[in-house]
């Protein structure tokens, strides 16, 4: 059992007369940590996660130990080297631990985690563990502080606090959820600790309240539960630190690096000092077990309780993969931890059967089909990274990828394109790849915002074009020709090589190219509109294609595809950028990982599906826009249930509408209704403000559900396999025009496919339909919920880090002291 350190009280007063034993750690984990700023804070959260994998603090499943151990190698060693005799035996393994003592001897996830280590070629230590923070962050049990009581009916249960509110656990399950905008008040009395929640749903009614109780062991334990539920409230909702007491510990720790950890600025406020990770930091972590447990006091022990607490270990992840891990609590009996347990037969058989998110990977780059002309969209694999445009056509169609570069990154970057076209292998290809910022027009370097090279639009070959000029550059393009696209933001230059071939500087990018501007060039409207004023923030890879002319982009960042020609030096592959160093394209259409329900739902890779945990209840999810209902217009969109059991529900919500769609008068659902009668009943049921009517059909697994919504009519509608059921509902004209409607789904142990457009319909509606993820600029409204990170890093930048019994709190922040680091 440990304690925290209070910061506002001496030291004396906390340890006694005991021997110390300080510790390190992490106390708040984030729920985004791989958009942390600093290089260094980052490391400290690897290490922290790595040391809870070991303790079995943090369990997981086989394949995802796989998938982190590797990139703990990648991060502590560096690339593979196939003439080490040392990493060809293996033996480099134990110099990195990363998973419990039981499994460091198992060959068969040695040889794995080596295989997949050595696919993770030129990745830097810090992209290591960036995406190592994107796997760990996945873990069902991720960031949860654990501690034992009993509920009012006497029956044990585990308390978790999270950067969410509160979570409660019986028999490995969990059973409730209190987030923080309905905790109304905490205290504790004796060993008592009462949470006072508001329900229903009119959150203004301060009658609407219930009271929960919680029975600790012991009154200190009570104590330390309230005390992590108030911290974790303050640091994850307050919206500014309050000004700190003098501290009874030394307000300073330069550590042996010999220098300050950071200043007060934040990113936008001029540099700073960063502390860098040096490869001595790095090796300094060889521990074989999970972190040391702090001697105390006996008082503060109890016979009852003398057991092992969880410190963030376990999680509440918003998305990724359903694993073992929404299972895997660590057995608490006795003084150490035990296996994992499983939960129910027929829930393991069940999960067994459940289809893969293919989550064990960061979401990756593609090109953005609602950021393409159409017949190029049409035929656009984003799964792939593929693209083609029909036969045929004579005008060029245009794409940019989903995500881009932030100008003020700086750097250099590169990415890959093979191309291909459909006529005779001697025959140039007709395709132009370059770069866009998002006031481009889509034929590339027809203005002075994208530039390009190949084809240019009067058929001439070995072409590089910028603003509307066109010369002779490089060589033609044929079947089979990879181009490569450098981008140096550093120098404002761009360069080309085919297969591998470097051709020389192309472009020299005009001052204008990073200034807003209205319209781009040619008669085309801006597609992107991503800056503050219309302007660039980002540049995007983009690429044109006529007449059969396809495509096949690699951004750096699938293992299993590595680069045909990887840059050297200081070029990187635009698929490995940090988060804080790219910008999502503004017209992508996704399910929003921070309108979901909590961390019973895991999204896909693409974002374009979800998963509902076994046992968490209905889970639901909104997409990141929604459409003005005032603008009009007929828009369509579909989803596929995945799995034969479990219950789904599908339609349209307000933003202000509850998730599990149609519980309210801001959603309109079809599907199961909430109580889910029968054994695998996606009955045919419309849902609306709570109210359940029979409409349409019963679906399941392969079945495929079409949601329309005219809003020139106001009528909603829903069809299965493309057999249209007609209007479920009509809604009224002073809704429509003060409202916007987003895509919603809600599922209850089952797994969703959703598709806005970007891929192909299955069922398509029609030439009087629109995909939602096509909708004209003026209709699009995006949503306003973000993830609590973002709101930090733009804010106040910190994290905490506290010392177990003795330890201090780092943070880093932008607040009116100074940051420090207490030790």
């Amino acid at each position: 059992m440990f304690f925290w350190l209070n910061n506002e009280k001496k030291l004396g007063k906390q340890i006694g007369k005991n021997e110390w034993k300080l510790e390190f750690m992490v106390k708040f984990y984030p729920p985004d940590p791989e958009n942390l700023r600093e290089n260094l804070t980052r490391y400290y959260m690897a290490l922290q996660i790595r040391q809870n994998l070991m303790a079995e603090l943090l369990p997981c499943s086989f394949i995802t130990y796989i998938i982190l151990g590797s990139y703990v190698l990648q991060s502590e060693v560096g690339d593979f080297d196939p003439l080490d005799e040392k990493m060809n035996s293996l033996m480099y393994l134990n110099d990195c631990p990363f998973c419990p003592e039981e499994y460091r001897n198992n060959a068969e996830l040695a040889e794995r985690v080596s295989e997949l280590h050595r696919t993770h070629q030129r990745m830097t230590p810090e992209e290591a563990d960036l995406h190592f923070l994107r796997n760990a962050k996945k873990l069902a049990m991720y960031g949860v502080d654990l501690h034992e009581s009993k509920d009012a009916s006497g029956e044990e249960v585990l308390l978790g606090v999270y950067h969410g509110g509160v979570l409660v656990y019986r028999n490995n399950l969990r059973i409730n959820r209190f987030s923080w905008p309905k905790i109304l008040k905490v205290s504790y009395k004796g060993s008592t600790l009462k949470v006072s929640i508001r329900t229903g749903d009119n959150e203004r009614d301060p009658k609407s309240e219930t009271l929960f109780e919680f029975k600790c062991a012991s009154s200190k334990l009570a104590k330390r539960l309230w005390r992590a539920v108030v911290e974790h409230h303050g640091f994850f909702r307050l919206k500014s630190a309050e000004k700190p007491q003098k501290p009874h510990i030394p307000g300073t720790f330069k550590g042996k690096w010999g220098t300050g950890i950071r200043d007060s600025q934040n990113d936008q406020s001029g540099a700073y000092q960063e502390v860098q990770v040096t490869p001595g930091m790095r090796k300094s972590f060889k521990k074989k077990g999970g972190p040391t447990k702090a001697k105390v006091d006996e008082g503060f022990d109890d016979d009852a309780y003398n057991r092992e607490a969880r410190t963030g270990a376990g999680g509440a992840g918003t998305s990724g993969l359903t694993n073992d891990d929404t299972y895997a609590m660590s057995n608490r009996q006795g003084a150490s931890m035990g296996a994992p347990l499983l939960p129910p037969v027929n829930r393991r058989e069940q999960y067994d059967r459940r289809p893969e998110l293919d989550v064990d990977r960061p979401i990756r780059w593609q090109m953005n089909p609602s950021d393409a002309d159409p017949y190029l969209a049409a035929g656009m694999d984003p799964v792939r990274c593929a693209g083609a445009c029909p036969a045929g056509v004579r005008d060029w169609q245009g794409c940019r990828a989903d995500r881009g570069i932030r100008a003020s990154a700086g750097g250099k970057w590169y990415y890959e394109t093979a191309v291909r076209g459909d006529g005779p292998s001697d025959q140039p290809v007709e395709a132009r790849v370059g770069w866009a910022d998002g006031n481009a027009d889509l034929n590339l370097g027809r203005d002075n915002h994208g530039c390009g090279f190949g084809t240019d639009p009067a058929g001439r070959h070995a072409q590089k074009m910028l603003d509307g000029v066109s010369e002779q550059y490089g060589v033609q393009l044929m079947t089979g020709d990879i181009v490569g696209a450098y981008l140096d933001l550093d120098n404002g230059t761009v360069t080309y090589a085919v297969n591998g071939k470097e051709l020389g500087p192309a472009h020299q990018l005009p001052a204008d190219f990073f200034t807003p501007t209205g319209t781009a060039g040619g008669n085309r409207k801006s597609r992107g509109g991503d800056g503050p004023s219309g302007g660039p923030q980002a540049v995007y890879p983009a690429a044109c294609l006529r007449d059969g002319a396809a495509a096949d982009w690699n951004f750096g960042d699938d293992p299993s595809r590595p680069l045909a020609y990887p840059p050297g030096g200081a070029w990187r592959p635009v698929g490995l950028a940090l988060a804080n160093q790219t910008l999502d394209n503004p017209r992508s259409w996704r399910l929003n990982p921070h309108d979901t329900s909590g961390p019973g739902l895991q999204l896909g890779p693409d974002q374009l599906s979800a998963q509902g945990q076994l046992g968490f209840g209905w889970q639901g999810v909104r997409a990141n826009k929604g459409l003005k209902g005032s603008e009009g217009g007929r828009f369509y969109w579909e989803a596929e249930p995945l799995e034969s059991g479990g219950l789904g529900r599908v339609g349209w919500t307000t933003e202000s509408g509850l998730l599990d769609v149609g519980r309210d008068a801001n959603g309109w659902g079809y599907g199961a209704d909430h109580e889910g009668f029968g054994l695998a009943g996606n009955q045919g049921k419309k849902l609306f403000d709570d109210e359940i009517e029979a409409y349409g059909e019963p679906y399941a697994k392969g079945d495929v559900i079409g949601c329309f919504f005219d809003f020139n009519n106001g009528e909603l509608q829903f069809a299965k396999n493309g057999q249209p059921f007609g209007p479920a509902y009509s809604l009224q004209q002073d809704m429509l025009e003060r409202e916007s409607f987003f895509p919603t789904v809600a599922m209850r142990d089952q797994t969703l496919d959703v598709n806005l457009g970007q891929r192909p319909f299955r069922y398509p509606p029609g030439p009087d339909w629109t995909p939602v993820c096509l909708a004209p600029e003026s209709s699009i409204q995006p949503s306003s919920r973000a993830g609590i990170m973002e709101v930090r890093m733009m804010q106040h930048h910190f994290l905490a880090f506290s010392l177990i019994a003795g330890a201090g709190v780092a943070r880093e922040g932008q607040g009116t002291a100074p940051p420090l680091l207490i030790g």
